[in-house]
């Protein structure tokens, strides 16, 4: 017969039925298979809008010309809307008319002294604006015990738009990573008779139960402790459920065990 965890010397020690132990191992590499599907789970690239220095160029009183980050506007326009900010031409504007010279040639570079955008501090607005790089996103999983073990970070009310997507893609693989660690510790010492936890494990090692019981809690269908009342009292589920339900008490009940000899310790 199973008796649960007590602290002995530098750890905790439990005694499993071979059986018993058989079980939560095959239990802890299911949800290992799990994780591993989700691991490294596809991106979805979304752009950003274009964005820069240059997306308020109205402000300048500068007008686009129809293509994507190419702007104009003629010397005098903007020598009457920057005032001091204009570098001086060489040749003075009334000099300019008269000798007929077009202010502003198409394909026709501006002269060195009449680089405005350099007084501005901004970059060449004949370069074409390359759009942001697009914000990694990642949706939840698909299957509703994975997406226990993996929620979003952020509530779908307090969340703007996009937002847990974008956190998810920066968190998941690490927390998938620390799982995956803690169930294949969790085999390693399973395999062992008796059950010896080691004290610096304990928390992680309890941390693996759980995420086995979260598992079998969405499988039944348990959210509520009304919920698990009903699963494991209720004697008229088929077989099935019937055995998961057992298994789900047994783990529940194992967890609970180490969690009390450790808040005894403390």
């Amino acid at each position: 017969m199973a008796r649960g965890f007590r602290h002995l010397g530098s750890g905790y020690v439990a005694e499993l039925d071979p059986a018993e132990a058989r079980l939560v191992i095959t239990l802890a590499r299911d949800v290992l298979q799990m994780l591993s599907n989700r691991d490294g789970a596809p991106l979805i690239e979304v752009p950003q809008p274009r964005g820069g220095r240059f997306e308020k160029l109205a402000d300048w009183g500068i007008e686009a010309d129809g293509a994507p980050g190419r702007h104009r506007a003629t010397r005098r326009e903007r020598r009457r809307r920057h005032g001091s900010l204009a570098v001086p031409d060489a040749v003075s504007e009334p000099e300019r008319e008269s000798s007929g010279a077009a202010e502003d040639l198409p394909g026709e570079p501006e002269p060195a002294e009449d680089r405005w955008w350099e007084a501005l501090g901004l970059v060449d607005p004949t370069e074409e604006t390359q759009a942001d790089e697009p914000a990694p996103r990642r949706r939840a999983p698909q299957d509703p015990a994975l997406a226990r073990l993996l929620p979003d970070l952020i509530a779908d009310a307090d969340a703007e738009d996009g937002e847990a997507e974008r956190l998810r893609a920066l968190t998941e693989d690490g927390i998938v990573a620390s799982k995956r660690s803690g169930l294949e510790e969790a085999v390693r010492l399973l395999a062992v008779d008796p059950l010896r936890i080691p004290e610096a494990e304990a928390p992680r090692f309890g941390a693996a139960l759980n995420d086995i019981r979260l598992v079998l809690a969405e499988r039944l269908g348990i959210h509520t402790e009304e919920d698990a009342r009903r699963v494991t009292e209720d004697g008229d589920t088929d077989e099935v459920s019937h055995f998961m339900a057992v298994l789900y008490s047994f783990v529940s009940w194992l967890q609970e065990s180490l969690m009390t000899a450790l808040l005894k310790r403390r």
